[in-house]
């Protein structure tokens, strides 16, 4: 029988850095993983709604079409990160970092183009090199 995501994530080292994983597609609801950094992780259209991903570091990773309605990323890093029509309808950003942010298009840094913020909580959220346009 093979080892689910939800199962290895849980067996990790508390410090450990996931780095070039597969998690596309993938039911993680509600997964509350170690103390863990994702680097180059691929999130595209996975299931993380009601995840609690606090204080986690994330460089590079791909959240497009990612449902994170509820998650809670309070104190979270993202770098360079890809939200493209990433769902984030009630999510706890509280105190996150979202660095190198493009409200445009995507050349290596952190993409929110039709991401949904619906109801969000972004208080003390720091948005640090934010670039973009007002198409008409």
């Amino acid at each position: 029988m093979e080892t689910s995501w939800r199962d290895r994530l849980q067996g990790l080292s508390a410090t450990a850095t996931i780095k070039h994983e597969n998690f596309a597609g993938l039911d993680l609801v509600s997964l509350e993983p170690g103390n863990y950094g994702f680097d180059r992780c691929d999130f595209c259209a996975a299931d993380l709604r009601l995840a609690t991903l606090d204080r986690r570091h994330f460089f590079f990773c791909d959240f497009s079409r990612t449902d994170l309605t509820g998650a809670s990323m309070r104190g979270a890093t993202f770098a360079g990160c890809n939200f493209t029509d990433a769902n984030l309808t009630n999510c706890d950003l509280t105190g996150s970092t979202l660095t190198y942010v493009n409200t445009g298009g995507s050349n290596g840094v952190t993409v929110m183009t039709g991401a949904r913020l619906k109801g969000a909580r972004l208080n003390g959220v720091v948005a640090e090199r934010v670039v973009g346009w007002h198409q008409q």
